[in-house]
């Protein structure tokens, strides 16, 4: 009997295998949190993005991580983020042109627009005002971050897989026979 219990064993990779998978999600996702809380911890914010505008740099569902500036450091190319006049919506477009207003009014003018749109956005903001630059992206896990609550949610969700992989772990020894 204890010979038929180890053929079975041996014949059966799929344990095995959903281990090693949830080993490599938890290898992932918590290279995912190191990255997302090394960036806040330097003062970075995580957003996501919402649409395609901005493609093929950019992608809805994207998380961007960016580090928020003066708008006078702001250069033609770079890509930030800011809030829609009248909307208070984020979006995140590359700069055409800037140019500083006069220096009473302490104000300076962007010009911005999407890679993949045809509308320009203009708007004029305080010199000491901040818009977000764009360091760098993280492809799709906006979707899962918004799916499950948001970017800070997505942090926790590491440390469900991980427990959930002991939790596997600890009642497989658990059912296995002393020898």
């Amino acid at each position: 009997m204890g010979e038929e219990r180890h053929q079975t064993e041996r014949s059966s990779p799929l344990p095995k295998v959903l281990r090693l998978a949830a080993w490599v999600l938890v290898g992932l996702l918590g290279t995912l949190v190191v990255t997302f809380v090394g960036s806040l911890i330097a003062g970075h914010k995580l957003v996501v993005v919402s649409s395609d505008s901005q493609a093929p740099a950019l992608h809805s569902g994207d998380v961007v991580v960016e580090r928020q500036i003066h708008p006078g450091n702001v250069e033609v190319g770079q890509i930030i983020t800011f809030s829609e006049p009248g909307t208070g919506r984020q979006i995140s477009h590359r700069v055409v042109a800037v140019q500083s207003l006069s220096a009473l009014s302490g104000k300076v003018r962007l010009l911005t627009k999407g890679d993949s749109s045809g509308t320009f956005e203009r708007f004029t903001v305080p010199e000491d005002g901040e818009v977000g630059l764009v360091l760098r992206r993280v492809p799709w896990i906006g979707h899962i971050a918004s799916a499950i609550g948001g970017t800070l949610t997505l942090l926790l969700l590491p440390l469900a897989v991980l427990g959930l992989a002991a939790g596997l772990e600890l009642s497989r020894r658990r059912l296995r026979p002393a020898r």
